[in-house]
């Protein structure tokens, strides 16, 4: 009776979280009640994502710096960091673990790691995330919302660049610029 309040430890949470995404996901209703649980889950899916983003750049930044200490050592190489599908994520004042399949979280975790060591530039992170936040609502939530992953990126990003600079320097929205357009005019 009292198994509902009865928490053990970080693995009956981890169960716990798994067991809730995978009774939304499978969710066959198309109930109000069940609309809003999947918008819930798809929604903290979002945000367990933006937080695996910033770890995996945060990981990635440490990982180099060990490398790179590892090289000049004459060590060994350490493995590579990897993601975790449970993430715990503040909602209310209360901390919540959230699961997200592993296959989405490695690739957000990827693309952070990416971003932090510049091969992809910010435009392209939040592209790639965004689709990967789209991919668990639509395809494992059945959620048709779209969900703005990465908010701070994107915040950063149009603050970084001013509205109306963008089209006289020939870059569209994401940023990218278009190279003809922004060819100086040719000498006389």
């Amino acid at each position: 009776m009292f198994s509902l309040f009865d928490r053990k430890g970080p693995a009956s949470e981890r169960q716990r979280a798994k067991a809730a995404y995978e009774k939304i996901a499978s969710l066959e209703s198309d109930s109000r009640a069940a609309r809003s649980a999947r918008i819930r889950q798809a929604l903290l899916c979002r945000a367990a994502l933006d937080k695996v983003f910033v770890d995996g750049a945060e990981r990635f930044a440490t990982y180099q710096e060990t490398v790179a200490r590892a090289v000049v050592d004459g060590r060994e190489k350490p493995a590579p960091p990897v993601a975790e599908p449970f993430v715990t994520i503040r909602v209310g004042g209360e901390d919540v673990v959230i699961y997200v399949p592993d296959e989405y979280v490695e690739l957000v975790f990827i693309t952070g790691g990416r971003y932090q060591r510049a091969e992809i530039d910010a435009a392209s992170a939040i592209d790639l995330v965004q689709g990967v936040v789209d991919r668990v609502s639509r395809l494992e939530l059945k959620v048709d919302d779209q969900f703005p992953a990465l908010q701070f990126l994107r915040d950063e990003l149009a603050s970084s660049v001013p509205g109306d600079a963008d089209a006289a320097a020939g870059e569209d929205a994401a940023g990218r610029v278009d190279v003809e357009s922004s060819k100086p005019p040719p000498v006389p």
